[in-house]
């Protein structure tokens, strides 16, 4: 029933974003392929997390599983961001659809209105998903139920994509600090969680110690180890494209009185 759902969203949605850009303003076309890139590549990403075979192996290697929540919290939604889809989706949407794009801008105004508080809301709602969803005890309950385990992967892509718009919209209207504060934050999360299960000192998820202790141990550890160390790659590797982003910004604002002269 799951894979049938899945299908069914990733047909849904790559068809309304196609639709979207057919209905695009030749003026905001010179942007395309790099938005569609990074929208791709970032549906893909959410696909190989989901679906076979990283959601089989995840049934019975937590490594697998932590995996699937890196691709999820740190590499997707910041690909899936960058691609700005929010107008693109909108357009793409029926025309009966009117009042879903009313309330798309409405609510881009509202967040803009909002300065901090937006960024902030979004990195405390990852974070408490994160420590929630990873409390043992709900942990093998989601492993063990496939429409929990889906409602997990669910509200942390969702609460993940929150944090990166938030992320990007305080980039775009000059809080350069606001959004690497908040990148920042979220791999303190990621830190905290992958070296508490990488020091533990006995495996935590009965769902995943079917197999001798040292070996569920060993697994978390690897366990930890992704989450640790990829998250953390792929959140710094957003954090630099947002530096840049920023200096590049800077680039273009610094009055020519302040630039350095040549020497005749």
């Amino acid at each position: 029933m799951l894979d049938v759902l899945l299908v069914a969203a990733a047909v849904g949605v790559v068809s309304t974003y196609a639709r979207g850009w057919a209905r695009t303003p030749p003026s905001a076309l010179a942007a395309r392929p790099v938005r569609v890139l990074a929208f791709g590549t970032g549906f893909a990403v959410t696909v190989v997390a989901l679906a076979p075979p990283l959601e089989a192996v995840a049934e019975t290697s937590l490594t697998a599983h932590m995996a699937q929540h890196v691709l999820l919290l740190a590499v997707a939604p910041p690909l899936l961001v960058a691609g700005r889809p929010g107008s693109v989706l909108a357009r793409g949407l029926p025309l009966v659809a009117g009042p879903a794009r009313r309330a798309w801008r409405g609510l881009r105004a509202a967040t803009r209105r909002a300065g901090v508080a937006v960024p902030a809301a979004a990195v405390a709602l990852q974070v408490t998903l994160m420590a929630a969803w990873h409390v043992p005890a709900v942990f093998d309950a989601a492993v063990r139920r496939p429409a929990l385990h889906g409602l997990e992967h669910t509200t942390f892509l969702a609460a993940s994509i929150l944090l990166w718009w938030a992320v990007a919209g305080a980039a775009a209207r000059g809080r350069p600090a606001v959004a690497l504060l908040c990148v920042f934050t979220a791999g303190l999360a990621c830190t905290a969680l992958g070296a508490l299960l990488v020091l533990a000192s006995s495996p935590w998820y009965p769902a995943y110690a079917h197999r001798d202790m040292s070996a569920a141990l060993a697994d978390q550890q690897l366990a930890g180890i992704v989450m640790w160390g990829f998250a953390n790659v792929a959140l710094a590797v957003a954090a630099a494209v947002l530096v840049g982003t920023w200096l590049s910004g800077l680039e273009h604002v610094v009055p020519s009185r302040l630039r350095p002269r040549s020497v005749p």
